[in-house]
């Protein structure tokens, strides 16, 4: 009986030690994945901050490209109202042109009248002369 206990116990114990075995091995296994969790928690948390700098950095060139766009448009309304002031600035001149060339054929041809036309004066005795 005693041998018999012997066999038992010693049963016992090799199924202990392929236990225990098995427990380091589970140990080993559960030990690499959390490092594999880790890896891909780190990996993961870097690719969200690149994925949000490149979403500030998209937002940043969206509102530069708006600004651009706003400036260009800017620029284009003042264009419009410069040659709209050049335009009318243009013909206020050339309306001048035309006004003086018009007073000066009227004031060449009276002065072409008055030279042609003699004038009559009268005297401080009350006789007319010619001028």
């Amino acid at each position: 009986m005693a041998a018999g206990m012997q066999v038992v116990i010693s049963n016992k114990d090799e199924t202990i030690a392929k236990l225990k075995e098995e427990l380091e091995e589970n140990k080993r296994e559960v030990s690499y994945w959390q490092q594999q969790a880790e890896k891909a928690a780190e990996e993961a948390r870097l690719e969200t901050e690149r994925r949000k700098q490149a979403e500030d950095t998209r937002a940043l060139a969206i509102e530069e490209r708006d600004k651009a766009l706003r400036l260009a448009e800017i620029r284009y309304h003042e264009m419009l109202v410069e040659k709209g002031a050049r335009t009318r600035t243009e013909q206020m001149l050339e309306a001048q042109r035309e006004d003086t060339s018009d007073t000066e054929a009227v004031t060449e041809s009276s002065r072409r009248k008055s030279v042609s036309t003699p004038r009559a004066l009268k005297s401080p005795r009350g006789q007319f002369e010619l001028v």
